[in-house]
């Protein structure tokens, strides 16, 4: 896109098209010493027939010296002697107007132009004093007398075409004045300028002038060679507007392509904007979502806090409850103890503690005054067990032999263990079994 807008804004200062053609001059006659000064390198150089000449070279001849300059267009121009001519232009524009523009510095020329190509084209000849030119005329003589570079004093004179139908306005003569005045020659007529002054009203070529003119400076060069000439640059032209217009094509197309390629690279730029900008909306939303669930997961990390706070507190609480049922089954464990409100309550789990007497020995009738019992033997049996025994042999819930009721209203009772009984208990005749039994 940059390349393009460059590109149209180096044509706002250029023509429309670049087409333009340059062409030559030819030397195709010779008579005494001429010398051709080149632009290219500014020294005087023997002319030659056939030298070619281009815009910027200077032509000059000697004393009694001619020379005759054959263009690619086909006119003609004849130097007389001590004349001196520089090219300015020769040159085919873009509207295919041929520009022929010749600097006289001194001396005479007679030029011989056929009918122009349009109306922008020219055939000019250029003095310090006056500009002649025409656009189609008869032979016609430019003349600058004077020391070059000084005061000159310009003749110029159209000759008579001779022809029916000749043009009564061929050549035109612009003086240096400050209105810069112009006068027009029909054929047979003549003009005169001075530097500062426009040109003189024109009047006709007296016949000895005409016929001056008519001897001197003949132009060697043939009307069918001046065509020949014509048609070739032509030629040339149509070939060169060919090449240009396909050369033109072809930088059209190229210019097609890379303001295709601008087009497409400026779509991908799109593409990847757009792509980015949904990205961006993406991310956006998804951050947006994020802060929406954060109160939720806060919620339900809050509740998930909560319901393992009693989980916690219950852990916590075990150690409590463990130590607290290790104290349980510590209290529910029968002590040793000599009174009977000691004893173990008959729904304990425990092993209970059995005092053993001597064999034959009668604990539960023994008097004051009797050898005392041989120390009891402690037994740990099972509690089943024991508590089997108790059922069986211990009258609870009412007063019985030997059954006593205390003070605070618990029940005392005492049993003696049958034969059967006894076998029942290893290495034992007797037992004496104290139990309290606590009414709850």
């Amino acid at each position: 896109m940059k390349k393009l807008l460059l590109a149209l804004a180096l044509m706002a200062f250029l023509p429309l098209s670049a087409f333009a053609l340059d062409f030559a001059a030819e030397i195709v006659d010779l008579d005494g010493s001429v010398t051709v000064t080149p632009k290219a390198t500014a020294k005087p150089v023997p002319a030659k027939k056939g030298m070619k000449l281009s815009p910027g070279d200077t032509v000059e001849t000697k004393s009694g010296a001619e020379a005759e300059l054959l263009y690619d267009d086909g006119n003609v121009t004849r130097l007389d002697e001590e004349t001196t001519l520089s090219i300015r232009q020769l040159s085919v524009e873009d509207d295919k107007s041929r520009q022929t523009v010749l600097d006289l510095a001194v001396g005479r020329v007679k030029n011989s132009v056929s009918k122009l190509a349009n109306q922008k084209s020219k055939f000019e000849v250029h003095t310090k004093t006056a500009v002649a030119g025409v656009t189609g005329t008869p032979p016609w003589t430019v003349g600058a007398f004077g020391k070059p570079g000084g005061q000159q004093r310009v003749e110029v004179d159209l000759m008579p075409n001779g022809k029916a139908g000749a043009p009564t306005k061929g050549v035109f003569v612009r003086g240096t004045d400050a209105g810069g005045t112009t006068v027009n020659l029909s054929p047979g007529m003549r003009t005169t300028a001075l530097p500062g002054a426009p040109p003189v009203s024109p009047i006709p070529i007296s016949p000895a002038r005409l016929q001056q003119l008519q001897t001197s400076m003949p132009i060697t060069t043939t009307p069918e060679v001046q065509q020949e000439k014509k048609q070739e640059l032509e030629k040339k032209i149509e070939k060169e507007v060919k090449t240009e217009e396909k050369s033109s094509s072809e930088e059209k197309k190229e210019e097609k392509k890379e303001e295709k390629k601008e087009e497409e690279a400026k779509k991908e730029d799109e593409k990847k904007e757009e792509k980015k900008e949904e990205a961006k909306k993406d991310e956006e939303k998804k951050t947006e979502e994020a802060k929406k669930e954060d109160p939720k997961k806060d919620e339900a990390k809050t509740e998930e806090v909560k319901k393992e706070e009693p989980k916690q507190e219950a852990k916590k609480e075990e150690p409590k409850k463990e130590t607290k049922r290790e104290e349980a089954r510590k209290e529910e464990t029968p002590k040793k103890s000599d009174t009977p409100k000691e004893a173990a309550s008959l729904g304990a789990k425990i092993e209970t503690p059995v005092m053993l007497g001597a064999a034959g020995g009668d604990t539960s009738t023994s008097k004051a005054g009797d050898a005392p019992p041989p120390p009891p033997v402690p037994l740990r049996t099972s509690s089943a067990s024991m508590m089997e025994h108790l059922s069986n042999n211990v009258s609870v819930g009412s007063v019985g032999a030997g059954t006593q009721v205390s003070d605070t209203g618990d029940k005392i009772g005492a049993s003696s263990l049958s034969g059967a009984n006894q076998n029942a208990l290893p290495a034992a005749t007797r037992v004496r079994v104290m139990v309290n039994i606590i009414n709850k």
